[in-house]
């Protein structure tokens, strides 16, 4: 047995359609052997491998030996967690952070709805393979052989970063899409990934050490390696936790910016020392781009205004097979803006929700072009796009269900 810290950090799903778990780890002394679709940042044992649901299950049990190797091992879920079992009520912290100036900029879901419930069974469903009972870690010592946490990266995220105006924070409506010189990037319709994409990921990057973390994109890798960072500042004891130890806590590193620092004291501190971050150049988002919702036939205009609206479509971001469709180019589908065709082979049938409409999608060539039928101009049109062509700057966005995506 060697004197450290097994660090995990897992992004709680249960998607059988697609890997909507991802589990990232630093396992310095290289026990776990990783599939082969694992990504690895740098020779320090920092890795991260998304999952379905029933394959984290199932590897979870081919690594159970692992963690008694290590003298301690830090476990943040992103799933909520109740300090006297599963959550069946709307707890306290997640409420917190939608009120105030949390409002839009962030939307922990509900935990008494049936999504709730089954983000709450999943995530039962995992911390069990690492304690017969589970009991969340809700601050102080940190000299236990296990400690299970829970935190939320969309707030965690946030919190690392400027308070945005509402209008530039991307949605699923409205999918946000950055510079195209920047090699690499997509687009961005949860909170979360834009957080990291504009300041959070480098803070993560310094608080695991490893500047490869900074330039991951894939939305279930941002939200893994967030936990990480997590049980990161866990095992050095530089967390905070925030929320009602009766009800149920987040776990956050404890340095945080200054916009954010009375908002959070106001949500609840129950341990730790807030600490702030030196102020960052902020982003200039003037030169990202931004695809209208497209406009949906069936939706009643009843006065209420449009970030009402948003705010409560956005606060089920666990909703794994609801998605965004954003077409900029009448010659087809790049995956580079649809980043849920990550590792499908084709086709792929997926359902416009606004019409109803059945779209078909064939991978056109390897770097990432696909084919739609009906054409994307077609289907823009019937979405109420009203442009001659399709372009960065006369773009729509749709959402969609996945049908059929074979991976």
């Amino acid at each position: 047995m060697t004197n450290e810290t097994l660090l995990i950090g897992i992004d709680i799903g249960w998607s059988e359609r697609q890997r909507s778990c991802a589990m990232a780890v630093r396992d310095v002394n290289r026990r776990i052997e990783w599939p082969p679709r694992a990504k690895f940042y740098g020779g320090d044992g920092l890795v991260c491998c998304r999952f379905r649901l029933s394959e984290l299950m199932a590897f979870l049990q081919r690594i159970q030996a692992v963690p008694g190797d290590y003298q301690r091992t830090v476990l943040v879920l992103d799933g909520p967690l109740g300090p006297s079992g599963r959550p069946t009520k709307n707890r306290a912290v997640d409420s917190s952070f939608r009120r105030g100036e949390f409002r839009y900029r962030m939307q922990p879901a509900d935990v008494d709805s049936a999504v709730g419930q089954e983000y709450v069974n999943a995530t039962y469903t995992v911390a069990e393979c690492f304690a017969e009972i589970v009991q969340p870690w809700m601050g102080g010592p940190t000299d236990s052989k296990l400690i299970i946490a829970e935190t939320n990266p969309t707030v965690g995220l946030a919190l690392l970063t400027q308070k945005y105006a509402i209008s530039e924070i991307p949605s699923r409506k409205r999918p946000l899409v950055p510079p195209a010189a920047e090699r690499g990037e997509r687009s961005i319709r949860a909170k979360s990934d834009f957080y990291w994409r504009v300041g959070a990921n480098l803070i993560c990057s310094s608080i695991l050490d490893s500047a490869e973390i900074a330039a991951e994109r894939n939305h279930e890798n941002v939200a893994g390696l967030y936990c990480l960072a997590v049980a990161s500042a866990i095992s050095t004891g530089s967390a905070v936790s925030c929320g009602d130890e009766a009800n149920g806590a987040y776990i956050f590193p404890s340095e945080v910016h200054s916009d954010w620092r009375v908002d959070i004291q106001q949500a609840g501190v129950i341990s730790g020392h807030l600490e702030t971050l030196p102020v960052p150049e902020p982003v200039d988002l003037h030169n990202w781009f931004r695809a209208i919702p497209a406009f949906n036939p069936t939706e009643v205009d009843v006065g209420t205004n449009d970030q009402d609206r948003e705010g409560a479509t956005d606060c089920v971001d666990v909703d794994d097979n609801k998605n965004c469709l954003l077409l900029c180019d009448n010659g087809g589908v790049w995956q580079q803006h649809n980043n849920w065709l990550d590792g499908a082979s084709g086709p792929v049938k997926v359902q416009c929700i606004p019409t109803q409409l059945v779209l078909e999608l064939k991978r056109a060539s390897e770097d990432g072009h696909w084919t739609v039928a009906p054409t994307a101009l077609t289907v823009a049109r019937r979405h109420g796009f009203s442009q001659s062509h399709l372009s960065r700057e006369h773009s729509i966005a749709i959402a969609i269900e996945i049908l059929d995506l074979s991976l």
